[in-house]
């Protein structure tokens, strides 16, 4: 019992661990997603931040090519008409400066860019100022020199407009590789460890079958050990019935010759012969006794060979005085000394059973007994619930190699083999156990 509750546990333990495991990978799986969606997050974030800076500068160009155009449609035509764009636009100069600024201020060099070109439109914007108001005032020269100026300052402009696309189209395709690259990675480590989840669950399964097939086996092998059992059982009860019927032949055909010895013995005792002689009519009364002792215990015998264990009732015995009974038919020789630890107590129990224990052990420990003084002590003790009696003797004692096999049926120890004068029934010690089994 004990071995298979450690197996179940093992078995558990091994579920619990595959659980976790799978548990783990899916969590695992669940962190790698998140973290490629924020990563995603993010990146889209860039790149809208991207294309807000590219489309800002785009239009910031647009506006300061608009403002150009105004000034050179003014010089060239004289109409005031055309400066009300570059008016207009004017004051929208600072404010789309400051929010390029704020969009780059991550980024030192596109911040430097940005700075060089507020710089550069600031020279564009003060050397528009600086110019006069009436065209009518510029030469031929002036106004071509006065247009390569502006040329060359709108060229600058324009260049750190292009610094700004340009450095923010690479940081875009930086972001762009490494966003594939982090794709690639968590597509690697999905992959993986869906791969790990599947051959996780797949060793699962293998396990749960093998547990299966093993806890089917098992009971397999137990509905036959049950059916081995059932058939040992039938088989002892047979063995049991068919000692049940010796044990009635036996007692009755040991009672009549009893009733015989016993009408002799009164007869016997009413000799007047014999009541002269003190000393024979003692030694009459002692042997009719015993066997009037010897035909109750017949007569026990007879009653237990009719029930089964069932039917035996329970009654009060005093051990004190089943033992007595016993001694007196026993008959031990002089040089046994029998001493009863006493007193002994009163149990309820089946009376016929716990004679015959109390009287194969006795028997065989007066039988066997090969001292010159032979001393056999009868006696009990307290286990927690329980009375344990025991019949403890100074004889030969039974070998190590003897002590389960004499509980066996027909079993004998080496001492009676060698010694056939000491033969008696063998089934003395095997029916002790049965007796005491019940």
């Amino acid at each position: 019992m004990a071995m298979a509750d450690k197996l179940l546990r093992y078995s558990l333990i091994r579920l619990y661990i595959g659980f976790a495991v799978a548990l783990s990978l899916v969590i695992f799986l669940g962190i790698i997603s998140l973290r490629t969606f924020e990563r995603q997050t993010t990146q889209a974030a860039w790149v809208q931040h991207t294309y807000l800076v590219i489309n800002k500068s785009v239009s910031f160009e647009k506006l300061i090519v608009e403002m150009e155009a105004s000034r050179r449609g003014y010089r060239t035509t004289g109409n005031t008409a055309y400066l009300d764009a570059y008016y207009t636009s004017t004051p929208l100069i600072r404010p789309l400066t400051d929010s390029l600024i704020e969009l780059v201020m991550d980024n030192k060099e596109q911040l430097r860019q940005v700075t060089v070109l507020d710089s550069n439109i600031s020279a564009l914007m003060a050397y528009w100022s600086s110019l006069p108001v009436r065209p009518a005032a510029y030469t031929e020269e002036q106004k071509v020199a006065v247009t390569e100026r502006e040329k060359t300052l709108m060229h600058a402009v324009s260049l750190a407009f292009n610094d700004i696309r340009s450095t923010e189209s690479s940081l875009l395709e930086d972001r762009e590789n490494d966003h594939q690259v982090s794709i690639g990675e968590a597509t690697k480590a999905l992959y993986i460890g869906i791969m790990l989840a599947v051959l996780v669950v797949a060793i699962m399964a293998v396990l749960i079958v093998k547990e299966l097939k093993g806890r089917f086996r098992s009971q397999q092998a137990l509905n036959r050990k049950v059916e081995e059992l059932r058939v040992v059982l039938k088989e002892k009860n047979q063995i049991n019935k068919q000692l049940e019927r010796f044990t009635y032949v036996v007692a009755h055909d040991l009672k009549s010759p009893l009733t015989g010895i016993i009408a002799l013995l009164n007869f016997i005792r009413e000799d007047e012969r014999i009541r002269e002689m003190d000393d024979l009519v003692e030694y009459v009364d002692m042997l009719s006794g015993a066997t009037e002792h010897l035909s109750g215990m017949i007569k026990s015998l007879l009653d237990y060979s009719r029930q089964n264990e069932f039917q035996q009732p329970d009654e009060d015995v005093d051990i004190n005085i089943l033992l007595d009974q016993l001694l007196y038919v026993l008959f031990p020789p002089a040089h046994i000394r029998i001493e009863i630890k006493g007193p002994l107590p009163v149990i309820h129990t089946k009376k016929t059973k716990l004679q015959q224990v109390f009287q194969n052990l006795l028997s065989n420990a007066i039988k066997y007994n090969d001292k010159k003084e032979g001393y056999i002590e009868v006696g009990y003790e307290e286990t927690g619930q329980f009375l344990q009696f025991y019949v403890l003797d100074n004889g030969p004692g039974i070998a190590a190699t003897d002590q389960q096999r004499i509980f066996r049926l027909f079993e004998t120890t080496a001492n009676e083999a060698h010694n056939p004068s000491l033969s008696s029934s063998c089934m003395s010690i095997s029916s002790s156990k049965s007796e005491a089994a019940l």
